[in-house]
């Protein structure tokens, strides 16, 4: 049986890139980047948001200047023009609970309000901005579709898909008879590469079960390909073909 790890999380991290993936922006949902005003003034946040009937569900990779990026989870709720939303870690340490919570209203390519650190009673006035992928020719889905450098042959034993939202989010969902996993996040394409970034720290380690957190394709006309250098110096290559 198939183990697929962190299933839940990975359920609740992002919903899969749903809709019809070539189709511009609407609403809240989409990739927010913005400076936090908690902090030094080079702390930044990434907001990764899905609007749906059931509300709207974050992830988010907050940045501090002087401290190690914390990748958070959470959910809010769109009135009109107005998201309240809440994020916190996903693996709460032992000590008191941390969530940042946000007050912002949305104008065009902007998100802005207020951001506050409900542990410190800290808050301050934020502003994020919609990012969107340099091309959207690498928009829709992506499957394995051959393997080279080691015995395996793409199929249901074994697969490998990417979903690639006009947007910039980005999916992954890997399968073997061994492990699995879904993850999301974000992507970008410049000079002839695929650039992808997850955020799954909170239950994958690097490399566990093939996962990376930044990851790279070659565009070769209508094939994409991973590359990765094996022990005994043998090179994996992977090939996607869009379906």
């Amino acid at each position: 049986m198939t183990r697929t790890i962190g299933g839940l999380l990975a359920a609740g991290l992002l919903a899969a890139c749903g809709g019809d993936a070539t189709s511009p922006p609407v609403g809240v949902t989409g990739l927010w980047r913005g400076h936090t005003p908690l902090g030094s003034p080079t702390d930044s946040i990434l907001l990764i948001l899905v609007d749906s009937t059931n509300g709207v569900s974050a992830s988010a990779a907050w940045t501090p200047a002087a401290a190690p990026r914390r990748e958070m989870l959470g959910g809010g709720q769109v009135s009109g023009t107005r998201l309240a939303l809440t994020l916190s870690l996903p693996l709460r340490p032992p000590g008191p609970s941390f969530s940042l919570e946000f007050d912002l209203l949305l104008s065009g390519g902007t998100l802005a309000g207020t951001m506050a650190d409900s542990s410190s009673a800290r808050q301050g006035p934020i502003t994020l901005r919609r990012t969107l992928p340099a091309s959207s020719a690498l928009v829709g889905t992506w499957v394995l579709t051959a393997v080279r450098g080691i015995a395996v042959t793409p199929g249901p034993d074994y697969t490998d898909t990417l979903t690639l939202a006009a947007d910039g989010r980005a999916r992954r969902a890997f399968e073997t008879t061994a492990c699995g996993f879904v993850v999301n996040g974000l992507h970008d394409s410049r000079r002839g590469w695929l650039q992808l970034e997850f955020l799954a720290s909170s239950y994958l380690t690097e490399s566990q079960c093939g996962y990376r957190s930044r990851d790279s394709l070659e565009v070769r006309g209508p094939t994409l390909t991973r590359y990765t250098r094996l022990a005994g110096g043998v090179t994996l290559e992977e090939d996607f073909a869009r379906r």
